[in-house]
């Protein structure tokens, strides 16, 4: 308690000392002490920021890093970095759901195929675009890949990346969390299932009075009038002359069968009925459970380091005093 007491009126004197000082001096102090303050919260953001940056890289060592970046609920890109030591193959699906306002709830919404709505009301069944989706892709070590799509007006759409291969237990091939919020676990950490995702909408087009989409129509066909056929002019022939008749050609002989042998007739060709073809059928998404790993400590606290230097100046700038 006396230390604190010393403390106290130490500062106190100095607060005095500092309301008898001329006023140029004064102003002069308070702009170096807001300076340094300044320069000292620059300095702890610049440190934590080097601090997550270095945390992330470290935690995708080894791993199938997949970045959404850190909010999967607003991205239509995600990147994967192969860190392991073996090729991977990866798909890509694209998923499509009409557009509702404040339909994403982070943390929750998804649009795909494996959406029921009877048991999750934060879900929509989405259509599998196929000419948007990438399907075994081989990715080398060391080799970066970007899967993007587009949301086209009036849309929900979701992207997700995962392995080709199904594990049964947590494997470093499986994608890997390095900074995209809103997941549990949290990262740096396995994605839900091994499995990335972006999810992101379009409210263009969006009619708020009928709570609807507009839906396309059919471009009608304009036809065009066919020409009025015009009549053939009859020649006139000279006085005397008769037309003749035009030849009519002979039908050409079909050869008859040996005597003794019945007479080939020819079946009628049956014409052939035009098949459906086959549509893709949605292979199925199997989600692995997942063993998450655990987070890696940040190393030392870049604030309490830089208040105790901070403290330090204001101390020194008070003894000067």
């Amino acid at each position: 308690m006396e230390r604190i007491q010393a403390v106290r009126e130490y500062l106190f004197q100095k607060i005095l000392a500092l309301r008898s000082l001329p006023r140029k001096q004064l102003y002069s102090l308070i702009a170096i002490t807001v300076l340094v303050i300044g320069l000292g919260a620059l300095v702890i953001a610049v440190r934590q920021r080097q601090n997550i940056a270095k945390q992330a890289a470290g935690a995708g060592d080894g791993q199938l890093v997949c970045d959404a970046g850190t909010d999967p609920y607003a991205s239509t890109t995600i990147s994967v970095t192969n860190n392991t030591t073996q090729e991977v193959p990866v798909d890509s699906r694209v998923f499509r759901c009409t557009y509702k306002p404040n339909r994403i709830q982070k943390g929750y919404y998804y649009c795909d195929s494996n959406c029921n709505p009877a048991t999750n009301p934060n879900c929509d069944v989405g259509v599998w675009d196929q000419a948007a989706s990438e399907i075994d892709v081989h990715i080398q070590p060391g080799e970066t890949r970007t899967f993007s799509m587009t949301v086209n007006p009036c849309e929900i759409a979701q992207i997700d990346v995962e392995n080709v291969a199904v594990h049964v237990s947590d494997d470093p091939t499986e994608c890997y969390n390095v900074r995209s919020q809103y997941t549990n676990p949290p990262p740096p950490n396995r994605w839900p299932g091994g499995i990335s995702f972006g999810i992101a909408d379009n409210p263009q087009g969006y009619n708020a009075a009928t709570g609807t989409c507009p839906q396309p129509t059919a471009t009608p066909t304009s036809i065009v009038p066919s020409a009025t056929p015009q009549p053939t002019a009859t020649p006139t022939l000279p006085p005397g002359v008769t037309p003749s008749a035009t030849p009519v050609p002979s039908a050409t002989p079909q050869p008859t069968a040996p005597p003794g042998q019945p007479t080939y007739t020819p079946a009628p060709t049956a014409t052939p009925i035009p098949t459906q073809p086959p549509q893709p059928t949605q292979p199925p998404v199997i989600y692995p459970t997942n063993t998450p790993l655990p987070t890696r400590p940040v190393a030392g606290n870049p604030a309490v380091t830089a208040i105790g230097i901070l403290g330090g100046i204001g101390l020194l700038i008070l003894s000067i005093l």
